[in-house]
Parts: structure tokens; C-alpha cells; sequence
């Protein structure tokens, strides 16, 4: 009787295990959209005083407007720019919008009196169906953009 009662058993078992590794091979793998890494610079520079930055963005395609300039800063939709009390704060703006820090660094600028310039790397993973301003306006580009509307 033991030993009926072990083979029901052991089928029981072995009819579970199998039901299961099936169950797993039906698993319907959904291809993934191929992502790419993108990269954005924020540059801040501190006035003389050491009270105020002034926070510039780099995403690689402003292209004329390249340098550290007033048209490198973030401007709402009214072209407005958006002020930043510290980096962190333009850090904690580049999160929400899916930014994550890859590299912070320092260097003093002798030629402008030892004022401090801060430079923060971003990353962000793209499908291929985003572009890499997304949700972000530069001053430099409202201004084409608003030319262009005015023509």
C-alpha cells in the first residue's frame, strides 16, 4: 500500500514539474525597442559675488550656439528661462525629465577673477521614437522658432 501510495505520489510530482516547465516555455518574449544613450552637459558658472549661477545646457545639437551663452538655457513655452538657484536644483529639473548624473567636476576660472564652473554629465536611455530634447526648450531655439512663425 506504501508503495502505490509513493508511486501516485512521484507521478503527481512529475506531472506538476512538467505542467510548469511548459508553462514557462510559452512565455511569449516581447522584442524590446533598441535604446541609445544620449549625453547633455550643464555648465554653471557663479557670478563675482558668488551669489547667483548662471546655468547653461549642452546637448550636442544646439550647433551655432554651442558655447556657454544665454541661448544654451532652458526657456518655458512663453520663452521664458527657467531660473536655477543651485545646480542641484537643474539636476532635480533633468530627473524629471528621465536625466540621470554620470559625471560631476569642478575647475576655477582663472581669467574671470577664480569664479567657480561646474559641470555636471547627464545620460538618458532613448527609444528610437524619442528625440533627445524632448520636453526641452533652449532660448536659442524659441528664438528661431519665433522667427520663423513671425516670417
Amino acid at each position: 500500500m506504501k508503495k502505490i501510495i509513493l508511486f501516485v505520489l512521484m507521478t503527481f510530482i512529475i506531472s506538476v514539474s512538467m505542467t510548469a516547465q511548459n508553462e514557462q516555455e510559452e512565455v511569449i518574449q516581447v522584442p524590446r525597442k533598441s535604446a541609445e544613450t544620449v549625453y547633455c552637459e550643464l555648465t554653471g558658472t557663479s557670478g563675482f559675488s558668488g551669489k547667483s549661477i548662471k546655468i547653461s545646457f549642452d546637448f550636442g545639437e544646439q550647433g551655432h550656439y554651442y558655447r556657454a551663452s544665454d541661448d544654451n538655457q532652458l526657456v518655458d513655452e512663453q520663452g521664458k528661462v527657467i531660473g536655477f538657484s543651485s545646480m542641484i536644483s537643474a539636476l532635480n529639473y533633468m530627473a524629471k525629465h528621465g536625466w540621470k548624473l554620470h559625471t560631476a567636476y569642478s575647475a576655477t576660472v582663472k581669467g574671470l577673477g577664480g569664479a567657480e564652473t561646474y559641470r555636471y554629465i547627464l545620460t538618458k536611455e532613448l527609444d528610437s521614437d524619442q528625440s533627445i530634447m524632448d520636453g526641452i526648450t533652449l532660448l536659442g531655439r524659441y528664438k528661431e522658432l519665433k522667427e520663423k512663425k513671425e516670417k
